[in-house]
């Protein structure tokens, strides 16, 4: 998923200019702390570096989406709200976006991640479609 990502890294470092080898150590630096993030799973942080390196909005948009899907799973309705509004994501587009991953974990089998979790701001366990019906209610952006 990732790897076009980490390509593109590397092949702006080697066109340069500099020879095979020696590119710059600041670039080095970029993508093996991106790739170490994303390894880690680490994606609220791994958008920060990508847009702070000048990838793609594309690029940079993927990560954040799966950066605001493992918040979600995580069922922090705050941190969700305050991801979509750094990021410049509509309402519609997240909620969107939950949906979507939540249908495609359903047809693969995978979706233990969605059972019924605690959700600190109600004291409850909630099931992934309740959060988010409560989540489109609390009037995230």
């Amino acid at each position: 998923m990732y790897g076009n990502t980490i390509m593109k890294m590397r092949e702006s470092r080697a066109g340069s200019g500099a020879p095979p080898g020696a590119a710059p150590a600041v670039a080095r630096e970029s993508i093996a702390e991106l790739e170490a993030e994303i390894s880690r799973k680490n994606f609220v942080r791994a958008a920060a570096i990508a847009a702070s390196k000048g990838l793609p909005a594309n690029e940079v948009r993927e990560i954040q989406c799966d950066a605001l899907w493992q918040t979600a799973v995580n069922r922090n309705a705050p941190g969700i709200q305050g991801l979509a509004r750094q990021y410049g994501f509509s309402k519609d587009e997240v909620l969107g976006l939950l949906e979507e991953r939540a249908r495609r974990l359903r047809e693969s089998g995978q979706a233990k991640i969605l059972a019924a979790c605690y959700d600190a701001t109600t004291g409850k366990y909630l099931s992934f479609e309740e959060w988010t019906e409560r989540l489109k209610q609390a009037g995230a952006k």
